[in-house]
């Protein structure tokens, strides 16, 4: 299940920074695309609400600073419900 959902956040995170999804992996972050700014970052976190059927809350996107941490968060939130 990690793996699928890590997948589709790499592809989620390749779109809407326009790259090729070859160049993002789990160890991407923020410090390592610098297209990442925080607009692209909102655009992120919409794309990856619709993607998966949630609502993230705001401690939550606050967090979203790596591709990990974004499958982990994700994790988390289908546990809870």
């Amino acid at each position: 299940m990690r793996e699928e959902i890590c997948s589709r956040v790499c592809r989620a995170v390749a779109s809407v920074l326009n790259l090729d999804p070859s160049q993002v992996n789990q160890g991407s972050s923020m410090d390592t695309i610098p297209q990442w700014d925080s607009l692209a970052h909102l655009k992120l976190v919409l794309l990856l609400e619709e993607e998966f059927g949630l609502t993230f809350q705001m401690r939550d996107t606050v967090r979203m600073r790596s591709i990990e941490k974004i499958c982990q968060i994700i994790e988390e939130i289908n546990v809870r419900t």
